[in-house]
């Protein structure tokens, strides 16, 4: 008796923007965290850190709020997922690694 192993389908559209929304969140939720505790342990000011949040959840508001309808709209919104990934590793490179292996996300 022969086993096949069934290869995995390549994700839906709906599926890629659940899992672009949730990756973006995730990271911004991170994002937050790490300069809560930069301001706590007296690494950064608290102008800097109040900057750097307003900036950062600007850009996941209009990311994560923008209307999704076209396949364009959906690469839009997994680019923006892999930016505010990328804001993560610049801010915290060790946290960066963890949340990728923890979630077992691969680019």
């Amino acid at each position: 008796m022969t086993k096949t192993v069934k290869q995995p389908e390549d994700p839906s559209p709906v599926e890629m923007a659940v899992v672009a929304k949730w990756a973006l969140h995730e990271a911004w939720l991170y994002c937050m965290e790490i300069l809560d505790d930069r301001y706590e342990k007296g690494k950064i000011k608290l102008e800097e850190k109040d900057r750097l949040k307003d900036k950062h959840t600007a850009f996941f508001n209009e990311s994560f709020y923008a209307d999704i309808k076209t396949s364009t709209d959906i690469d839009n919104l997994v680019k923006h997922a892999r930016k505010m990934l990328a804001i993560l590793e610049r801010l915290d490179r060790k946290t960066w690694m963890k949340f990728i292996l923890d979630n077992g996300i691969d680019f």
